[in-house]
């Protein structure tokens, strides 16, 4: 349970910080098989330098994205700097300059001024993400100089996992026209809303979602939780050690005081104090 916990808990396991952990996911593996392929419809990818659990919403929500980013300049920085690093090969050096220069020359539509704090500032964010994920290594120097100078150089080292970063489709993705589409290709050659579709959908979104709302008297995901609660319970108690509630709108996954992971509500800030009264005080008002 545990190792199914840091898997969905990480984004990626480097075996060069954790041994022990990278080991014990190989060698557990199959004791969770069942729960991660069959009802998930996720893939472990399992290399020798790392395991990354491939995490794909059964819905895709506003709120999802990248924690910290706050611009879509970002998340084109930082595909850029995946594909500056897709040629770099293991343990091989690259300095600051190199990325800076390369995501000028890419970036479409808008040439990018490095004298802009607001670019240098964004260039960090990402910088930061791709040294915590462990694809790209610092050597020498310090990336929050350059907030304050764009002359500013720093060495890093590639750790070849760059390329294992972002999933792969079995198609060319720049022939989507549309976000639904993009979308669709996770389902392809599965019938809509029949058999394994319907259950990984449900699966994924019970578990990456606060809660699954009913989304109407048509709505086939809140029918299959309803039909199959029994068995999603049974599964997620057996695998996670967490429970399944429904209710007449909504059905959620509620975790076990021993097996928390991730940001939780409600928790010991004063928000979450805030947000729970000021639900009391709308169902007293309903009522």
């Amino acid at each position: 349970m545990k190792e199914l916990l840091v898997l969905l808990e990480n984004y990626i396991i480097l075996r060069e910080n954790n041994r022990e952990l990278y080991y014990s996911i190989k060698d557990k593996f199959e004791e969770f098989k069942d729960f991660l392929t069959e009802k998930l419809g996720y893939n472990l990818i399992v290399h020798e330098d790392f395991v990354k659990l491939e995490k794909i919403p059964g819905k895709a929500e506003s709120w999802m994205g990248i924690e910290g980013f706050t611009d879509v300049k970002e998340y084109i920085f930082f595909m850029l700097l995946l594909m500056y690093l897709e040629d770099k090969n293991k343990e091989e050096q690259f300095v600051l300059s190199f990325v800076t220069e390369y995501i000028s020359n890419n970036y479409l539509d808008e040439k990018i001024d490095w004298t802009k704090y607001g670019n240098r500032k964004s260039l960090i964010k990402v910088i930061k993400l791709a040294l915590n994920l462990g694809i790209m290594k610092n050597n020498d120097g310090d990336e929050d100089e350059f907030s304050s100078n764009e002359n500013a150089d720093v060495l890093y080292e590639s750790t070849g996992i760059s390329r294992y970063i972002l999933r792969n489709f079995s198609k060319d993705i720049m022939e989507c026209e549309s976000l639904d589409e993009l979308i669709n290709y996770n389902w392809e050659g599965v019938e809509q809303d029949k058999g394994i579709l319907r259950r990984n959908r449900v699966y994924r979104r019970l578990l990456l979602s606060p809660v699954v709302y009913k989304g109407g008297a048509e709505d086939s995901d809140y029918d299959y939780i309803k039909k199959f609660r029994s068995s999603i319970q049974e599964n997620f108690k057996e695998n996670l050690g967490w429970n399944l509630h429904v209710h007449k709108n909504g059905s959620l996954i509620v975790l076990s005081d021993d097996n928390k992971i991730g940001d939780l509500f409600p928790s010991m800030k004063g928000e979450s104090e805030a947000v729970l009264l000021f639900g009391k005080l709308i169902r007293k008002s309903v009522d």
